[in-house]
């Protein structure tokens, strides 16, 4: 991966920060976010997808509960029993290959939602669609996030490089 805020020149990109490493595919306009070594993310403007292997996914009371056995439906589970994200209903996935779930979030206020090393707060007015997949035997997180409406041209945006993601 290149540094962070380095622009990203049309291509596949590897980050092999955790385990499983994840390569994934960009068009014109992404630049390299976040790195550190159980997140990274990449960037547009309006558009952020995220990637992490997280060791909590935090409850409807906003404790940390441990993630390292839970399924995805479970994860996810926890995550969305906060009424202050506002999610819409959880739909099976794929990405990459693996099975997970997905559900959009529309969060009223700032909320933990995951974490490892740091803890992944939510923004209000943003919207964000969090799934977790089984990779393995490993909980990864893969999350579009739009920073404010409208979220469809984010998301779609956010669709086409989850689309191109490979585990391994």
């Amino acid at each position: 991966m290149p540094a962070s805020e380095t622009p990203l020149a049309p291509g596949r990109y590897s980050f092999t920060g955790f385990t499983p490493n994840v390569s994934y595919r960009v068009e014109h306009g992404w630049t390299a976010g976040h790195e550190i070594p159980d997140f990274f993310d990449v960037d547009q403007p309006n558009t952020v997808v995220a990637f992490s292997v997280p060791t909590t996914v935090y409850d409807h009371t906003g404790a940390a509960q441990y993630s390292g056995d839970l399924t995805p439906s479970r994860a996810l589970a926890v995550v969305v029993s906060n009424h202050a994200l506002h999610a819409k209903a959880t739909e099976p996935t794929t990405i990459g290959g693996h099975p997970g779930v997905v559900a959009e979030l529309r969060p009223t206020v700032a909320a933990n939602i995951f974490g490892g090393q740091f803890p992944y707060t939510t923004a209000a007015g943003s919207a964000y669609r969090l799934a977790f997949v089984d990779v393995d035997g490993t909980l990864v997180v893969v999350m579009a996030v739009a920073r404010h409406a409208p979220f469809a041209p984010a998301f779609a945006r956010g669709a086409a490089l989850i689309r191109s993601v490979r585990f391994g």
